[in-house]
């Protein structure tokens, strides 16, 4: 008999993103709880940003009077704020932001992730993720970055491990090592990716039932 199960997936990657589903017990599948149709619930990440300059750049202050008041010795009401050098974190950066499903509605923001089953254990499987995410766009003419919302429609083939050898025993229960989670671009598939390739990702599934899944 199949049991209805809400699945929660997890995917840590520059930072949390979380999907759920109701989906039938996926007991008899290579990859497990994992394999099904997931929607957006819940988006967290650290966003930064990083100098990129050949020289150091200052930046300064002046008093907007002191060329009517100063004269010639207007340059020395010039204040040096700070000087940025290559590889320097942008000042007010690290932002770290996270959003609830109320918050991802809100400002347009929804995926969708499918993930098909591998032929076997170690075999990559197909995953699609489409939809509409949020992204920072640069006006190069007015020097100005700001956010906005893009269509996604990515495709490509993704690894979970989730008992291989390295996994550690706690309390009757697996916890998969760091890394357990993977996407490469699937070569057949042109166009422009959103997602990068990456082999460091975790990916935890937590099962609930009666429509009160277990959130961590």
């Amino acid at each position: 008999m199949k049991s209805r199960l809400m699945k929660i997936s997890s995917l840590f990657l520059a930072g949390v993103v979380m999907f759920s589903a109701c989906e039938d017990d996926d007991k008899g599948s290579v990859n497990g709880d994992i394999v099904g149709t997931w929607k957006l619930v819940e988006l967290s990440g650290t966003y930064t940003r990083t100098v990129d300059t050949e020289a150091p750049i200052s930046h300064y202050g002046q008093w907007n009077l002191a060329e009517a008041i100063l004269g010639a010795q207007a340059p020395l009401a010039l204040q040096p704020f700070i000087t940025h050098n290559n590889g320097d974190v942008m000042t007010g950066f690290p932002i770290v932001s996270s959003n609830n499903s109320d918050a991802l509605a809100a400002a347009g923001i929804s995926m969708t992730l499918v993930t098909q089953d591998a032929s076997s254990e170690g075999e990559g499987a197909t995953y699609t993720l489409t939809g509409s995410y949020p992204t920072i766009r640069t006006d190069l003419d007015a020097c100005r970055t700001a956010a906005a919302v893009a269509a996604i429609e990515d495709q490509g083939k993704y690894w979970v491990d989730w008992g291989y050898p390295g996994d550690v025993v706690n309390s009757g229960a697996l916890v998969p090592d760091p890394g357990n989670f993977m996407i490469q671009r699937d070569p057949q598939i042109t166009g422009e990716q959103v997602l990068p390739p990456f082999h460091d990702g975790s990916a935890i599934v937590t099962l609930g039932t009666n429509g009160a899944p277990d959130v961590a």
